[in-house]
């Protein structure tokens, strides 16, 4: 039995690429993870899953659906919807729209997840069928247009902005055009892309004395920039009288081996009472990524001792964040 988490936390649902033409990508980016039935990733492999989207959260009508033959890394794996069968104009007539996720063999993945507008947005490529007449529904509108001498000055009076009108000959004909724009007033880090999150929970897993993978994090970055990794949560641990524990975890990119430069560290001592430990983490990395590049790091558990700690409630969030946003002082290794 699989199940699948999410990797995007208020953003799962991506658009693929930009407008090029008059084609309309119809095409949706979706980032998941498949576990098993106790949360744990499952084995490298090619998995049959199918997505379905539907216009209610339980029930309703389908809209659309298609099966894809998803890859994984540790349970994540990254596909375009509509890449088999082309989604709809029609999908997104509806005010609410709902993706459901089946792996095969496994029932429906309970609740649907919620389309944001954020897919809606492909329903921009239906204005290319209208001409400027069919939007201009005004005979003031088009009138003003025919102005020649639309461009005033860019001064709005007090007693405009109080009856919240403006009159006709105050609005630009053409709008702000490059002649309004100052050369070099607007640079490259002003225009800025969007960042990227990416996110995962694990409610409990126990440090064993093998180096074992916690948790991971997922990004492809869409340009050049950096990642920001963040790991937290807190140790665990029911010791007995005499026990003692020393245990390890780590941001990596390597699935075997610790990062010593960004671990945190949990101790009990054998003099210590029997009782409940416990003890909060955090630990942060940032990373130069290069544009396309599928950066994934990984939260590496480890321990010695007589007692096998907890980790619990455990969150790791990558950031990606452009080169336009500002650069990254990184020092070199010493």
């Amino acid at each position: 039995m699989k199940r699948m988490t999410a990797l995007l936390a208020g953003l799962w649902l991506l658009p693929v690429a930009m407008v090029s033409g008059a084609n309309i990508p119809q095409l949706i980016n979706f980032q998941g993870r498949l576990t098993d039935a106790v949360g744990q990733a499952v084995a490298d492999n090619t998995y049959s899953v199918t997505f379905r989207l539907f216009d209610n959260g339980v029930g309703g009508t389908l809209l659309w659906q298609e099966t894809q033959d998803v890859t994984t890394a540790d349970g994540l794996f990254a596909i375009l919807l509509g890449a088999s069968t082309p989604i709809p104009d029609a999908a997104f007539d509806t005010d609410s729209c709902f993706l459901e996720v089946q792996p095969l063999g496994s029932d429906p993945i309970a609740p649907r997840a919620r389309l944001t507008s954020v897919a809606y947005a492909r329903d921009a490529g239906l204005l290319e069928g209208l001409t400027a007449a069919a939007l201009d529904e005004s005979a003031e509108i088009a009138a003003h247009e025919a102005q020649s001498n639309a461009h005033h000055a860019k001064t709005i009076s007090a007693s405009e902005l109080v009856t919240g009108t403006l009159a006709e000959e105050r609005l630009p004909q053409h709008g702000i055009d490059s002649t309004e724009i100052q050369d070099a007033s607007i640079s490259g880090r002003q225009i800025q892309d969007e960042a990227g999150i990416a996110h995962s929970h694990t409610a409990l897993t126990t440090i064993s004395s093998t180096m074992k993978i916690i948790d991971s994090s997922m990004i492809v970055a869409p340009s050049f920039g950096y990642v920001l990794v963040l790991a937290s949560g807190w140790f665990y641990d029911l010791h007995a009288d005499g026990g003692q524990v020393s245990a390890t975890l780590s941001l990596s990119t390597s699935r075997t081996s610790h990062d010593l430069e960004h671990t945190a560290r949990f101790e009990v001592r054998t003099n210590a009472p029997a009782g409940h430990t416990t003890e909060n983490f955090m630990i942060q990395s940032v990373h130069v990524v290069n544009q396309g590049q599928v950066f994934k790091l990984f939260l590496l558990g480890s321990m010695s001792g007589t007692e096998f700690p907890n980790v619990q409630n455990v969150n790791v969030n990558a950031l990606f964040f452009p080169t336009s946003y500002g650069e990254i002082d990184i020092p070199l290794a010493k």
